[in-house]
């Protein structure tokens, strides 16, 4: 029998903070069940392999074997490829959390008559597994909550295998475990973990305040995990830059495992042959939780999503950022590793960095804005030479902003249309109807989008809200259509049915003969109630400056938008898209630390996420201008005053809301384009925080601009 071995030394030093090697380390890791969507739980050698090699090339360097020692092989191939593993022993008693009387009556984790049992299960994982140089940590289970079984596990641990140090997630005081994990608190709250703030007593699960001195409280000194963090359900997970920032600013915090390494649906065929991936509720079965397991950074047929280009490119462990005028910062984030396997690239060639030591930096002359990309100088076992492991952007001049010339045109009426410039409308709904001879219809206020899966957090109640408004149903009313000398003004009142709130829309249009000028002014009116929000942990920096403090704490209680836009319905034939602005995949305000600024082009079906549960997706952000055209290259150009959000899809919102896969979606006999002033962030409510107040969409007043040309 062959066995790969190592020598390495895990330890936690004076500081609390754990080493290998005598270094410092950095989890930037993911949870991973053994899936595979077209056998299940049995899971090839080749997949496995398949698996680590994703990751590293995702710049993902650690592991979690949730919720159990996983097969073998794939512990060879973290040692041969090298991940850092924590092994997890197979327990979990999760059902007991729920009330009986009382949560956790009856747990087995507090019954001596299961002792020997959880005694059986650690020893059975530490004696299987304790060859493996890339297991630095033992985990005694998952969600069992706590007892005296689970301490004589760890001491039996500490007696066995001192050279390790053991976790576990529901130790929440820290009494018996080495190092302090915890799944799901914000980073407010990481930050406090960081300073050696918390106060004795204090817990999550259940809210509890604490009391006391917190240099009392030995997880204070500590080094700190987030067991799970940053649920992957649908489109998100928002605000990884904030956990992975707060590793950098503390040395104790020291990383964790996004919720979760893959979707696990079921690849399957409909009664017409299309195919899908199915989830809870499409097998008959009576009791389920829908599409709650399909929480990865990967779909279930491995392809990446956006939240996996997102965990990459903020885990990047080479940060290239701007510097001096004229020069780019380079910084070494490996714990080991020098620069030397890295050639560093630009549009204009190749560029000359030193080998930079591990936790060095320095600063190299570039060209004016363009993108640096750090690439593997040679092949490795995970990845092709030429592989991008990290990239930087120098910034770009601030667009200028559109602008018409001096001379203005007068809207002329006829008996059913105005007239201005290239433009027509509707004479009695001023709803515009074509540019030149291209068809075009709007546009029409948007505050809704189909919910994701984090929208529909119980503990922010966004979409209830945006429900409860009505914002899915909004009926458009014309107040008002004047046309002059000045161009054309039409005011909208915007409302749902048997709804007491709204927006009421003023929009100015004028033109120069060749292009069309849309300025829009919307504002709220009636009455908005408080939002309803039950997520009880601090989402608010404790020791920001108190005004900046107050502010954020009232955007995070204000009530909410998904979206403040406009909605155009534009001929279907209208299917290729080029834009200038953040790219090429979807981005948001809490997840676009993977977008670039750069030209893009894709087709209107290239612009869809498909998630295995249909929900909003697609939308590109900081876009300076979009052309909207027929493969021929005619349609319209929209220029953005400010920048703006963009999405182009073939249903409706109402439609893709409603479906449960990606072969529900039809797609009808136009196309649906939005150009947003402002969108909500997506957080990761559907377990743990949901969207950071900065990135929260509050209703309010807002002033936008659009220009409108026609193409040939």
């Amino acid at each position: 029998m062959r066995v790969r071995f190592g020598f390495r030394t895990v330890e936690i030093n004076g500081d609390g903070v754990l080493t290998v090697n005598g270094r410092r380390i950095v989890l930037r890791g993911v949870n991973r069940h053994e899936f595979d969507p077209d056998h299940g739980r049995a899971v090839s050698l080749e997949l496995m392999r398949r698996d680590v090699e994703l990751m590293k090339q995702h710049n993902i360097n650690a592991v979690r074997t949730s919720h159990y020692p996983p097969h073998p092989a794939f512990l060879d191939i973290c040692d041969e490829l090298g991940l850092w593993v924590v092994l997890e022993c197979d327990l979990e008693t999760h059902g007991f959390e729920q009330p009986r009387p009382e949560p956790w009556t009856g747990n087995p984790s507090d019954d001596p008559r299961w002792r020997a049992a959880y005694l059986d299960r650690i020893q059975r994982t530490v004696e299987r597994d304790k060859n493996h140089p890339s297991v630095i940590i033992w985990s005694l289970g998952n969600e069992a909550g706590d007892g005296d079984n689970l301490k004589a596990m760890a001491d039996w641990i500490h007696e066995r295998d001192p050279s390790r140090p053991v976790h576990y997630e529901a130790d929440r005081l820290a009494r018996y475990v080495d190092v302090y994990g915890e799944m799901y608190r914000t980073p407010a709250v990481v930050r406090r973990i960081g300073q050696g703030a918390l106060r004795p007593g204090e817990l999550f699960y259940p809210l509890t305040e604490g009391a006391g001195d917190p240099a009392d409280d030995r997880r204070n000194r500590m080094p700190f995990i987030l067991t799970e963090f940053a649920h992957a359900m649908g489109n998100g997970p928002g605000g990884l830059a904030e956990y992975m920032r707060l590793c950098e600013e503390f040395p104790r915090v020291q990383g964790g495992f996004v919720w979760e390494w893959i979707d696990q649906g079921l690849r399957s065929t409909d009664a017409q042959g299309r195919e899908f991936f199915a989830y809870g509720g499409d097998f008959g079965e009576d009791l389920h939780d829908g599409n709650f397991i399909c929480d990865g950074l990967m779909f279930p047929d491995r392809t990446p999503s956006p939240g996996m280009l997102e965990y990459h490119k903020v885990n990047e462990p080479v940060v290239i950022e701007p510097g001096r005028p004229g020069h780019v910062t380079i910084r070494n984030r490996y714990a080991f590793l020098d620069l030397s396997h890295l050639r560093f690239t630009h549009p204009q060639g190749e560029l000359a960095v030193p080998p930079v030591g591990p936790g060095e930096r320095v600063e190299v002359p570039v060209p004016d804005g363009v993108t640096i990309q750090a690439e593997l100088a040679e092949s490795t076992a995970w990845a092709p030479k030429g592989h991008v492991v990290a990239w930087g952007q120098l910034p770009r001049a601030a667009p200028a902003p559109a602008v018409l010339a001096e001379a203005r045109r007068t809207a002329r009426q006829s008996a059913e249309q105005v007239h201005l410039g290239p433009a027509r409308f509707d004479r009695r709904t001023g709803t515009l109807v074509g540019i030149g001879d291209r068809p075009l219809h709007g546009p029409r206020l948007a505050l809704w989008r189909a919910p994701t899966d984090n929208d529909r957090s119980w503990g922010q109640g966004d979409a209830e809200y945006w429900k409860a408004r009505g914002l899915d149903r909004l009926l458009h009313r014309t107040v008002s259509v004047e046309a002059g000398d000045v161009g054309l003004t039409v005011v909208v009142r915007s409302s749902a049915a048997n709804s007491g709130c709204g927006y009421l829309s003023t929009y100015r249009w004028d033109s120069d003969g060749e292009r069309l000028r849309l300025r829009v002014h919307a504002e709220p009116v009636g009455y908005w109630p408080e939002r309803r929000f039950s997520f009880a942990e601090e989402m608010v920096d404790h020791d920001l400056p108190e005004e900046e403090h107050e502010e954020l704490l009232r955007r995070h209680r204000a009530p909410s938008l998904a979206r403040i836009g406009l909605l155009w319905h534009l001929p279907e034939e209208w299917s290729r898209v080029r834009w200038f602005g953040a790219g090429p995949g979807e981005a948001y305000p809490d997840s676009r630390q993977a977008a670039r600024i750069d030209h893009f082009h894709a087709t209107v079906e290239d612009l869809q996420t498909p998630y295995v549960r249909p929900q909003d997706n697609g939308t590109r952000a900081d876009v300076r201008w979009a052309e909207i055209t027929d493969p021929a290259g005619a349609g319209i150009r929209v220029e953005g005053d400010p920048m703006f959000h963009l999405a182009a899809r073939r249903w409706s919102d109402r439609q893709l809301a409603a479906a449960r896969h990606q072969s529900d979606l039809v797609p009808e006999p136009l196309l649906y384009l939005y150009t947003d002033h402002a969108v909500h962030g997506v957080g990761s409510g559907a377990v743990g925080p949901g969207v950071l107040p900065r990135y929260r969409l509050e209703v309010g007043a807002a002033d936008f601009a659009f220009i409108l040309t026609d193409i040939s």
